[in-house]
């Protein structure tokens, strides 16, 4: 049999007998929304345990917008619009709101980038700002948690009204994303950061789809300290269309979004597979956001098995934000790298803990199965450096599976940078 499965804006193909073919988790089948502007204005005029927004902001107030950046699909263009509309209605002016790229730890995005991502008339109207994390001078001490300095950026914190836009989808650090997420690690500073980056993968298991987890917990908190009143965030299909969007209180709100989100990218399966192709499709503009792949495969993945990863990673593993990631992080075992994480010195910036948080679910995976990876955007010193093997091509990978294990079953997952897979 042949599968295609995306690798970033193009294809890739992969054959073998379809005997041992396990399963192929894909997405639930669900319908985009077919009047966007009547939905959206529905959830902001009747939103999850909390007022509407002409109840809770005032004429002339300050407001800022949280969005995401570019490693997310949140279609935010077709989306903000309507929600500056309702803030036009109750009287906020156009120069007193701000839209502010949550961007955590991510590279500023271009001018281009932030035309595609919010509109090229949105850009020319309203002022934009992105979130820098090493900023010091534009971070804000909101409080702290369990004696954790919380910084959050100045322009979100001094503002009179704080919202955020984003999407809920399994995440391998938070259970999903959306809610909190776009406060911390959207707009916080190192060191929460890095605590909440450490306190996800050192538990018994990678928090894929488990809401309830300490990260997770955690940032909420801090969201609460740094003042965010409200959230919009939708839940989208295979085919990027938004089916779904919830509004208002940021923990109330978003739970029920989870919900939508757990319908539509649970994938279930009844036994891990000993070979197991992903795509890390959506998240695949580097390594640091292709990892959620990994993740998922690894939950779908036999012990002692192979796991095949394919992904661009255009802008290859992400050492330009995070250098000690493969320098320092990298070269240790799972029990090696929490044993640093639990004597954390979250105010050790050089050293950068965030990073020693995603590298621990990297050898957790690592120490589980087999990981060959597949991509023009990371060279063979690179894969080395992560401590995966390397293969030229898709089919060459699956091939040496296929001979190392000769009775061994292959799982698929196309769209692994957003699937949970589900063992039934």
């Amino acid at each position: 049999m042949n599968i295609i499965l995306p690798y970033g804006k193009d294809r890739v193909s992969v054959s073998f007998d379809r005997e041992r073919l396990a399963f192929i988790l894909n997405l639930s089948e669900a319908s985009g929304l077919t009047d966007l502007k009547v939905e959206v204005e529905r959830a902001l005029q009747n939103p999850i345990g909390t007022s509407g927004l002409k109840h809770l902001v005032k004429a002339n107030d300050s407001v800022v917008i949280l969005v995401d950046d570019n490693t997310r699909l949140t279609p935010v263009k077709r989306i903000i619009p309507y929600v500056l509309s309702e803030l036009l209605k109750v009287g906020v002016s156009e120069k007193m709101i701000t839209i502010l790229v949550a961007a955590g730890t991510h590279r500023d995005m271009t001018d281009l980038e932030l035309r595609e991502k919010l509109g090229a008339n949105i850009c020319d109207r309203f002022k934009i700002e992105q979130h820098n994390y090493r900023d010091k001078k534009h971070l804000r001490k909101v409080g702290e948690t369990d004696g954790i300095p919380i910084a959050v950026n100045a322009t979100a914190v001094e503002a009179d009204f704080l919202m955020g836009i984003g999407n809920i989808i399994p995440h391998c650090d938070f259970g999903f994303s959306g809610g909190a997420k776009i406060v911390e690690p959207g707009i916080c500073g190192y060191t929460a950061t890095a605590f909440t980056h450490t306190l996800c993968q050192i538990g018994d298991e990678i928090p894929l789809g488990k809401v309830e987890n300490p990260a997770r917990l955690k940032a909420e908190a801090m969201a609460k300290k740094a003042g965010l009143a409200f959230i919009l965030n939708v839940v989208l299909n295979s085919k990027n269309e938004i089916v779904s969007i919830v509004a208002g209180d940021p923990v109330k709100a978003h739970r029920e979004g989870v919900k939508k989100s757990r319908s539509i990218y649970g994938a279930s399966f009844s036994e891990p597979a000993k070979i197991l192709i992903c795509s890390a499709y959506p998240a695949d503009k580097d390594f640091w956001q292709a990892a959620k792949g990994l993740a998922a495969a690894y939950f779908a993945c036999k012990k002692d098995g192979i796991i095949i990863l394919t992904s661009p990673c255009r802008e290859g593993v992400a050492d330009k934000v995070h250098l000690q990631w493969t320098n320092y992080w990298l070269k240790m075992t799972f029990a090696e790298i929490c044993k640093k994480l639990n004597k954390a010195d979250y105010e050790d910036e050089e050293l950068d803990f965030i990073a020693g948080g995603g590298a621990a679910m990297i050898a957790r995976i690592r120490e589980h199965a087999t990981v060959i990876l597949v991509s023009d955007g990371i060279s063979e010193k690179d894969t080395a450096r992560l401590g995966f093997l390397k293969s030229p091509s898709l089919q060459e990978a699956t091939d040496f599976a296929l001979r190392r294990f000769r009775d061994g079953s292959v799982g698929v997952i196309p769209m692994g940078g957003d699937t949970l897979p589900l063992r039934i």
